[in-house]
């Protein structure tokens, strides 16, 4: 258990005082592969290849997780990752500043729920559960959007969060 603590404290390292964080690219992730890999060993690979790999793996996992509705464990009890669903009030800041009240989204098409990317961390196995953080990208956020305009109905078969 000693081991690892350097190895954790290395990737906390941009928790301050204020706390602010790091943000980890593929590049840094690369470079902690290549320093714990023996050279010359058959997991030995570029940084290309590495790339292509976590981008296909994320692509699938994303795909997994907005297509079958799956839930994606992580592993080391860290939480689970899944798309949910909620009746929110979503304020139209464009239509509200026209018409000058507040206008809020129907989402009539999904009959009122909105659906984001929950990372369930119920389960979480660590003290710190607000260092570690999911953010989905641009992207991926657009691939969600698609599917539920695509499929309205299909998405309501995502497990409601309900809030208080």
């Amino acid at each position: 258990m000693k081991e690892m603590m350097p190895e954790i404290s290395e990737i906390n390292k941009g928790w301050v005082d204020n706390h602010k964080r790091d943000k980890h690219t593929l590049a840094d992730a690369y470079r902690y592969y290549k320093k714990n890999t023996l050279p010359g060993s058959i997991y030995s690979i570029d940084q290309t290849t590495y790339s292509k790999i976590c981008r296909s793996f994320n692509k699938k996992s994303i795909d997994y997780v907005i297509k079958d509705f799956g839930t994606i464990h992580k592993p080391c009890r860290l939480g689970a990752l899944e798309v949910t669903k909620s009746k929110r009030k979503a304020v139209d800041k464009r239509r509200s500043y026209r018409e000058g009240k507040t206008i809020y989204y129907t989402n009539e098409h999904t009959k009122g729920y909105t659906m984001r990317f929950r990372w369930n961390k119920t389960f979480f196995m660590s003290t710190m559960k607000t260092l570690y953080g999911f953010r989905a990208t641009w992207s991926v956020k657009k691939q969600l959007n698609k599917f539920i305009e695509n499929n309205p109905k299909l998405c309501l078969s995502y497990r409601e969060i309900i809030s208080h």
